[in-house]
Formats: structure tokens, C-alpha cells, sequence
């Protein structure tokens, strides 16, 4: 949106936390997910779900919105809904391979 690489956002973003004492946290995963949901027209109750299996699990590390597809994708899939891996990485704009990637972090025991 704003055409710039990721690298000056991240730098922008640790000054205005540094210089002005602005917190500007990260959005959780579980605060994506209502969006996600909205956006692959999944049932309601796959929302919920998936905020529960995300709050149980506390997935660390990577991009939140990731973390909240795969969520979405593993309740889908425990749910018998037909979703894929490339149908949920096209509406986050991510590779099929890094939902896998969350997926499978989520779903190791």
C-alpha cells in the first residue's frame, strides 16, 4: 500500500517506540482471525474455534496473519470443510508453503 520494503517500515516503527514512547504492539494472530474468516466466507463457528486452538497453543514466531491462516486451516480441516492451503494463502497474500509451515507447528504434539 504504502510502496516501501518491509525493512523501512520495521525501522520506522522502532523509532516512533524509541524517540516519541509509543507502543505500537503487533496484533496477536487471534486478533486476525475474525478477518481471515470473513474474507474465505468460512462459518462462524470456525472463528471461534480457531481463536480457541490459537489461544491453546500460543503459536511464537512468524508473521501473525500466517499463524492466524494455518489456525483457520487446521479448524477447517478438523471440521470437514474444504479449504486449501493455496485458498487460504491467496487471501493473506503468503506461499501455500508458509500456512504449511504454521500448520505444522500447530498441529505437532
Amino acid at each position: 500500500v504504502v510502496e516501501t520494503d518491509k525493512q523501512a517500515v520495521k525501522n520506522t516503527h522502532q523509532k516512533l517506540t524509541k524517540k516519541l514512547s509509543i507502543n505500537l504492539e503487533t496484533p496477536t494472530p487471534e486478533e486476525y482471525v475474525p478477518s481471515v474468516c470473513r474474507e474465505l466466507g468460512v462459518p462462524t463457528e470456525i472463528e471461534d474455534d480457531a481463536v480457541d486452538l490459537l489461544s491453546e497453543k500460543e503459536p511464537r514466531g512468524g508473521n501473525p496473519i500466517g499463524i492466524a491462516a494455518a489456525g483457520i486451516y487446521v479448524t477447517c480441516n478438523q471440521k470437514d470443510i474444504d479449504l486449501t492451503l493455496r485458498e487460504v494463502a491467496a487471501i493473506v497474500s503468503m506461499t501455500k508453503e508458509t500456512i504449511w509451515r504454521q500448520k505444522s507447528k500447530l498441529t505437532e504434539d
